[in-house]
């Protein structure tokens, strides 16, 4: 019963931003508490059966020390170190075959489909893009951007791998370290610096700490992770190394944007007509039209089970059309031409999603299912394309030199790779504007002369693309500096959980000592009860009651040393020794003439004051670690050891 809404409450929460985790915590609290509750009931059934006899209230002490313990393992677990990943494990949860992730995607699909209602959004992004229903996105803002070219789009993420099963994901990925503002290029030419200056408002949703700006990034104002396709060494995504994007946060990013006009893309042959081999001389120059293979097979992909129609429907629309610049712009058209955006999505979950969205939606869809039907039209043609996610351009805001971007602003399209010029964007989504391109030479010609004669041994090749960028001899010299603020961030990460463990360590120390204080000598009268803790703390600060004492001179030994307490003292032992040894039907005793009411009160003036005594003359210390070093000593020879009881505490008071 747990295990079953444990996984739905989880399922429901990964789709739940912030303070979701809260009914996790209860759930959790409630569960141990409930598994503890049916241990107790089971064991107080057979301890009936076999006859055995038990303290009545024992189920309540139970749930109670429970609820401690509970309580204390849930604190002891949000406190530990976060963020640590076994490579191997992990692709038992990441891997797309993986049973989880499976799971996961026929799970997105199910609720996804009309008739489910997504959470209200502001954008989610995940390793996963699934063809669902409503997204569900509302108007809240997400981003500020300040930037001289207001056109372009923040990416997050690309995907490369298509299945019609569980739409698009992410394939393997290496993770490169790049400090802040350190150059990554991606060696495609003709392209042209935009700066951005992001100001998070509300934080997206991140499965992973992916930081946005206009494709392709270059650089970053903080250290960062570059995450590229092992089998392409193709630019993915970007993550920040200090956890997902939080509000008020502000960082700057370079892009290398495309500065390929029209007129140069139309002179890029598509991959079957391009150059198929490098230069056997690795110092020569090879073709800016060479297609790396791998690039080409892995944004080319499609599942095998993927209906026929849209290929055919794909060299329909591009029959007449030469070049592969044309037949890109002739799918763009298509879609934009022959479908409405809607949200209000119809597609059966046993449905392949863009086949559904082609020839049966009634031609409508967001965005999601444009940018995926251009893709897979695309690549049935022989052409690398892939779906990148993230956020539109926003709405300007002239008042304050930037752009909004809000959460209905969220977005995908397709991009295309053009051979030599890297990946170029495009917009099928009606009521979207389309990229503009640039003019001839509208930003110079510097980068084409720098970048057009690309030798062999420099080649986009997965082997080489493991190492992308080079560090300054600044950063060199000053010793791999940029990694300091990771390590001193690290050390004062462990600091602070050294601290919060020692903080939790005591809070269950005095939980501990609390309940054993609590339920201490309950078996005894309360004249017992008072005496006993008496002795105890008189015993803990070095006075300890000899064999040879009665209770009136232990009592006037412990006299001597909180001699304002004298008087208190010595009646609380007057009314002891009668409760004890007087006779029961004498007035004398205590139970016949109400004088064992005034003890609570006694003991209640008694206590803080011992207690402080006590902190002052820590004799208590010395027996504690008289005590371990006796355990220790018995765990090394094996012997037992005795446990400690009420009477072994009123055995320290010869009682």
């Amino acid at each position: 019963m747990i295990i079953v809404n444990a996984v739905v409450l989880l399922i429901n929460l990964s789709y739940v931003e912030g303070g979701g985790v809260v009914f996790l915590f209860v759930f959790l609290v409630a569960s141990l508490l409930l598994l503890l509750r049916f241990n107790v009931y089971e064991s107080v059934m057979r301890w009936q059966r076999q006859g055995l006899r038990y303290v009545s209230d024992v189920g309540w002490d139970i749930m109670q020390v429970g609820v401690w313990i509970s309580i204390g393992i849930l604190i002891f677990s949000w406190v530990m170190p976060a963020g640590y990943m076994d490579p191997t494990a992990a692709q038992i949860w990441t891997l797309n075959v993986s049973p989880w992730a499976q799971l996961q995607n026929t799970w997105d699909r199910v609720i996804a489909i009309p008739g489910r209602n997504n959470p209200s959004n502001h954008g989610n992004f995940r390793d996963t893009l699934v063809l669902g229903g409503d997204p569900n996105l509302n108007s809240e803002i997400v981003f500020t951007v300040q930037s001289a070219d207001g056109s372009q789009y923040l990416a997050s993420l690309s995907y490369d791998r298509y299945t019609a099963e569980h739409g698009w994901s992410v394939g393997s990925l290496d993770a490169l370290p790049i400090n802040a503002s350190q150059e990554y290029s991606s060696g495609a030419m003709l392209t042209h610096t935009v700066q951005q200056k992001i100001a998070v408002v509300n934080p997206p949703g991140e499965q992973y700490p992916y930081l946005f700006g206009a494709p392709q990034i270059s650089s970053v104002s903080v250290p960062a992770h570059i995450l590229i396709s092992q089998t392409t060494g193709e630019f993915v995504a970007l993550l920040g190394r200090k956890g997902s994007l939080t509000a008020h946060t502000t960082y700057t990013v370079v892009s290398h944007v495309s500065s390929a006009d029209k007129q140069t893309l139309h002179s890029v042959p598509m991959p079957v007509d391009a150059p198929k081999a490098l230069p056997v001389n690795p110092d020569l120059p090879i073709s800016p039209n060479y297609y790396h293979s791998a690039v080409v097979s892995t944004y080319t992909q499609l599942p095998k089970n993927l209906d026929p129609a849209i290929a055919a429907l794909a060299k329909k629309i591009t029959a007449t059309v030469p070049s592969m610049y044309d037949k890109v712009v002739a799918l763009e058209d298509y879609l934009r031409t022959n479908y409405t955006y809607s949200l209000n999505v119809q597609r059966s979950f046993d449905q392949e999603g863009v086949s559904w969205f082609l020839f049966h939606s009634g031609n409508k869809g967001f965005c999601n299912y444009f940018a995926s039907a251009m893709t897979v039209m695309a690549r049935s043609l022989g052409i690398p394309a892939r779906v990148v996610v993230g956020y539109s351009n926003g709405e300007e805001d002239a008042a304050h030199n930037q752009r909004v971007i809000r959460g209905t602003n969220a977005h995908a399209w397709t991009q295309i790779y053009f051979a030599g010029y890297g990946w170029i964007n495009f917009e099928p989504s009606a009521t979207f504007a389309t990229f503009a391109r640039p003019l001839p030479n509208q930003y110079g010609s510097a980068s084409a002369t720098q970048d057009t004669t690309i030798s062999a041994k420099n080649a986009l090749t997965p082997a080489i693309r493991k190492k992308p960028f080079h560090p300054e001899a600044s950063d060199l010299a000053n010793g791999g500096a940029g990694n300091n603020g990771s390590n001193a961030w690290s050390l004062s990460q462990q600091i602070s959980v050294g601290l919060a463990t020692l903080v939790l360590l005591l809070l269950g120390s005095g939980i501990v000592f609390g309940i054993w204080w609590s339920r201490l000598f309950r078996r005894y009268d309360l004249a017992t009860q008072v005496y006993g803790r008496l002795c105890l703390l008189a015993g803990w600060a070095g006075i300890g009651k000899r064999p040879s004492q009665t209770p009136y001179e232990h009592i006037q030994e412990i006299a001597v040393a909180r001699p304002k307490e004298a008087s208190i003292l010595e009646r609380l032992g007057d009314i002891y020794v009668r409760d004890r040894w007087a006779d029961p039907e004498s007035i004398e005793h205590p139970r016949r003439n109400g004088e064992l009411k005034e003890l609570p009160s006694l003991w209640s003036h008694l206590r803080s004051g011992l207690l402080l005594y006590m902190v002052r003359h820590p004799y208590f210390l010395r027996w504690l670690l008289l005590r371990m070093l006796g355990l220790l000593s018995s765990i090394w020879r094996k012997r037992p050891v005795k446990r400690a009881s009420d009477g072994y505490a009123l055995e320290q008071c010869n009682e």
